[in-house]
């Protein structure tokens, strides 16, 4: 607790807490900047392909009613950041400015990069404060996804139709999870289309169960007529999670859903002492 204390963090966290879901971003950067400093602070979100980035700035300075403006990753720094989820830091306007690139993740879920420009170069002690509030803002942008569209208007870089806003909503709300006995992630590819299909997953304190959804009938070379794939998709995820909810019991059942979950049975070994 002392930790969190010195470094500013908890103050920083009841300030977002306190201020609206579509400003969390702002205090974190304020925070920063006021602590480091820094000339700039800013949040990238990453889109639903994963081969770009969209840069929130200001909650007042964000058009709503307009497209993202999307910055490809492909071989730039911030792919490198995103894939060896470590931190970068380097000399910019000739050693005039540092910027340094963290990343925002929780899980292993990539939600973003912090980017920050500070008028000297890091020590560990500034560092950890960067890490450690790059985490935070992880679960703050968690938090307040349900309350504003902001976080969800910087994800879409490329329209969705309706068919692909339904899977979309049928998908994991992340789409990875990471811990010390497993790592679970998937995607859709190409994430702006869709064929119908879908997967999902559970974590309980014995089971890791993985499904993955054929709506479309291609593995049975058949579809019943009448019956599109977003109709019979829909019904899937339900069929599967509402009993497992509802206490019927881990054993995976085949039934309306026509799904087999794949199961890892974590073991005592395999729990942290």
């Amino acid at each position: 607790m002392r930790d969190i204390e010195k470094d500013g963090l908890g103050e920083a966290l009841a300030a977002a807490e306190a201020a609206p879901p579509v400003e969390s971003v702002d205090v974190i950067a304020a925070s920063l900047r006021r602590q480091l400093g820094a000339r700039s602070v800013s949040f990238l979100i990453t889109d639903f392909t994963g081969a770009s980035v969209v840069r929130l700035g200001t909650a007042d300075g964000i058009d709503l009613d307009r497209s993202a403006d999307p910055i490809a990753v492909s071989g730039t720094v911030y792919d490198k950041v995103i894939r060896t989820q470590r931190p970068h830091v380097e000399a910019v306007e000739g050693g005039k400015w540092t910027r340094v690139i963290a990343p925002v993740t929780n899980r292993g879920d990539a939600i973003g990069l912090l980017e920050l420009h500070l008028p000297q170069y890091p020590g560990a002690d500034a560092l950890l404060r960067i890490r450690r509030s790059a985490h935070a803002l992880a679960y703050i942008i968690i938090a307040n996804r349900p309350f504003t569209d902001l976080y969800q208007w910087g994800r879409r870089t490329s329209p969705l139709g309706l068919a692909a806003e339904i899977q979309h909503r049928l998908l994991p709300t992340s789409l990875a999870c990471e811990a010390a006995q497993f790592a679970v992630a998937g995607a859709l590819e190409p994430a702006e289309h869709v064929g119908g299909d879908t997967f999902d997953y559970v974590i309980d304190r014995d089971y890791v169960q993985l499904s993955v959804t054929d709506a479309m009938g291609a593995r049975r070379g058949r579809r019943p007529p009448g019956h599109p794939p977003r109709r019979r998709a829909a019904p899937c995820p339900q069929a599967v999670s509402r009993p497992r909810r509802a206490g019927a019991g881990r054993r995976p059942g085949r039934g309306r859903a026509q799904r087999r979950p794949l199961r890892h049975r974590t073991t005592a070994a395999d729990r942290p002492a």
